[in-house]
């Protein structure tokens, strides 16, 4: 299910930021600069699990703004997902997210390149995954996404 609102921290209403085919909540996503915004009605994923129930699975893309999104769950979520772009201060803030999301109960973690048939990275412990993440990924896997789940 797909639920018709964007999801932050705390405010109810933002403003998107429209950038050619890319759309986020991100002041300057990427360094496209802000071309134009619309307001949007904003919750958090608590509020969503409360109106609508616990979802097995939560698939995060959102443009650089997963961060605020994620802090935004209070509880543990059987599988979530999100993008990751090989960018520094992009790897510094999904590190964050797996340090946050690791409060809820042990995870284990892949990473999926775009366009891979298979894991990029099979499923690991996030300190092994640290190990390989950002720093020693394969040149081919410069973005896709990172499955995180509960053990």
């Amino acid at each position: 299910m797909l639920a018709p609102t964007s999801v932050t921290i705390r405010r109810r209403w933002s403003r998107l930021a429209p950038a050619s085919l890319l759309a986020s909540l991100h002041p300057d996503w990427e360094g496209r600069g802000h071309l134009s915004s619309v307001p949007v009605p904003i919750s958090t994923i608590d509020r969503l699990i409360a109106t609508y129930g616990r979802p097995k699975y939560i698939k995060i893309d959102v443009e650089g703004y997963e961060l605020p999104v994620i802090s935004g769950l209070h509880s543990k979520i059987e599988l979530i997902s999100f993008e990751y772009h090989l960018r520094k201060e992009d790897c510094a803030a999904k590190l964050r997210i797996i340090a946050y999301i690791k409060q809820f109960g042990e995870l284990q973690i892949a990473i999926l390149g775009d366009g891979a048939a298979a894991w990029t990275i099979p499923w690991t412990k996030p300190d092994d995954l640290f190990k390989v993440f950002p720093d020693r990924m394969p040149s081919t896997a410069d973005m896709g996404d990172i499955f995180c789940k509960y053990i």
